[in-house]
This record gives C-alpha cells, sequence and structure tokens, in this order.
C-alpha cells in the first residue's frame, strides 16, 4: 500500500538545475536507469534523500558512497553531482530545494532550524547516515505539495517546520550524544593519568599535551564531572594517600613529599583546610588510637 502511494508520488526527472517556485520545490524520483547530470552548484540550499541504487555523491573533491537512509545538505554555490555505479539498479530518491531567502524567514522565527544547515555552510559536513525516520515525513510534503486536499497550503507550512526541525534536532543530539561520550572518554582518562602519576609534578599543561586538548577544554570537562577543579582533585588524592602512608610509616616530613607536594607550608595549608587540624595533631590522634602489639 505505502509503495502504491509513493509510486503516484512519483515525478518524471527533470534536468533543470534552476528553482521556479518562490519558496520551495520538493521532487520523489524513481527512475530505472541513472541520467548523469553535470558537475554544477546552485543559489539555494538542497536537500538530498536517498532511497535506493548504487550512487558515488560528489561534493567539491570529496566522493561519498551513499546507502540507503543517508541524507545530503548542499548549501548555496557548493558544486556537486551524483555518479552511478550500477545503471542496473533502480535509482529512488527525495530532492527537496529551499529558497535562501525563505530559509532565512524560517531562522527569524527561530533558530533552532539552523544548526544543520550551518554546519553544511560552516563546517562543510554534508552526509549523514541512519535518517531513515524522515522519510515518511518528506513523502507526506510531496503528497501535500502535489496534491489538492482541502487546507493543503496551510499544512505545507506545518509539515516543513516539522521535517525542518526534526533534521536539526536529530543531527544536535547525536552530536552531544558523542560529545558526551568523548568528554566522558577524556575525563576517564584524566583521572587515570593523575592516579597513576600522583607522586610527581602534574601542571594542567601537561594534561594538555598528554591528551592534544586546550586547558579551557580539561578545566570545563574536568569541573563538569567531578564539580571540582583539576588542582583540587589532585590535592584531595595526595592528601588522602599521605594519611593512608602516615599509618604505615608515622613521619609527617619524608610522607608529605613522597606524596607530591613541593614545600611544607602548601601541604600544611592544604591538609588544615581539607580536615580541620593540622598535620602534626592529625599524627598525634592517629598514634593515640593506634593500637600497640602486644608482648609475650
Amino acid at each position: 500500500m505505502k509503495n502504491e502511494l509513493h509510486e503516484r508520488l512519483r515525478t518524471n526527472f527533470t534536468s533543470r538545475q534552476y528553482m521556479i517556485a518562490d519558496e520551495f520545490e520538493i521532487y520523489y524520483y524513481s527512475d530505472e536507469s541513472f541520467t548523469p547530470s553535470n558537475n554544477h552548484s546552485h543559489t539555494y540550499y538542497e536537500l538530498y534523500f536517498f532511497i535506493n541504487g548504487d550512487i558515488d555523491f560528489l561534493i567539491g573533491n570529496n566522493s561519498y558512497h551513499l546507502i540507503p537512509g543517508d541524507m545530503v545538505i548542499i548549501p548555496p554555490g557548493i558544486k556537486h553531482h551524483a555518479v552511478a555505479r550500477e545503471n542496473s539498479n533502480r535509482y529512488q530518491r527525495i530532492v527537496f530545494w529551499v529558497q535562501e531567502s525563505f530559509y532565512e524567514r524560517l531562522v527569524s522565527e527561530s533558530t533552532d532550524y539552523e544548526y544543520a544547515f550551518k554546519k553544511a555552510a560552516k563546517d562543510n559536513i554534508y552526509i549523514y547516515h541512519n535518517f531513515s525516520s524522515i522519510e515518511e515525513k518528506l513523502f507526506d510534503l510531496v503528497q501535500e505539495n502535489t496534491g489538492e486536499r482541502y487546507g493543503s497550503a496551510s499544512r505545507i507550512k506545518i509539515v516543513i517546520d516539522d521535517l525542518i526541525l526534526s533534521i536539526n534536532r536529530i543531527i544536535y543530539e547525536r552530536d552531544n550524544q558523542l560529545k558526551s561520550v568523548r568528554n566522558n572518554d577524556i575525563y576517564s582518562s584524566i583521572l587515570t593519568y593523575i592516579n597513576t602519576h600522583l607522586t610527581e609534578p602534574i601542571l594542567i599543561d601537561d594534561l594538555a599535551r598528554e591528551f592534544y586538548i586546550s586547558k579551557a577544554h580539561i578545566s570545563h570537562t574536568f569541573k563538569k564531572n567531578s564539580g571540582i577543579s583539576v588542582h583540587q582533585y589532585i590535592t584531595k588524592k595526595r592528601l588522602a594517600l599521605f594519611r593512608e602512608a602516615l599509618i604505615e610509616n608515622g613521619e609527617i616530613t619524608p610522607t608529605y613529599l613522597h606524596c607530591g607536594f613541593n614545600d611544607y607550608s602548601s601541604f600544611y595549608r592544604a591538609f588544615k583546610n581539607e580536615y580541620g587540624i593540622s598535620p602534626n595533631e592529625y599524627k598525634i590522634e592517629l598514634l593515640r588510637h593506634k593500637p600497640t602489639k602486644k608482648t609475650e
């Protein structure tokens, strides 16, 4: 049933590469054979949704082999064209053209409409995989645009809003989920590095060089995950290490140095701020409660 409806919505392919509508044009093409087109660019945005075929899509100097469900966003002025690998496969795709002025009106209503298009225009990111979830939204728009049902003109605006917002939402959420994963990986790696090198000098510059990221990014990631700064975390870990070591040897001076502190004054301030008593007071309390060995 769905395939029959889609077939009724099919448009005969035209090689026209300019818009005749003021706002948008959308076409569903389903061809037995591939008709090549020259490398070209537009004065408008093109959203290309790949359904079936054996196609390489060339954008600028890069070639991308498309798989069903791929979506391509092509900004104005970017050279592109499709190249067939095999002519035996039915070539199916939906092409959605959007005038810049129409897109800008959408963005003036809300910047939520621009995320994916800005990534294409500014970051040169054009290809997105696994976008099958928008296929029915595209066919819905094709149907409204070609039909004569009551309220089609009003509903087209709703469908376009939903379609473009859905595209931006999916890409934004994928990007930020990936960033979250990367940040968690970075955070975990930093913790491992600190714990491994706790008794050695550790500066945030060292971490930046080790992980090839900026000091600002390290500070932001660490504060977001732990609630404290890198320096505070290192200090807390060294103080905990000192307390454990003091139980074994009972000597303050060599112990704090072995735990990564450079001088007694900074160690003393950190210890007093953390535990409310001096290192020596802590040692006295520790010895007072330390069990004595029984002699026979």
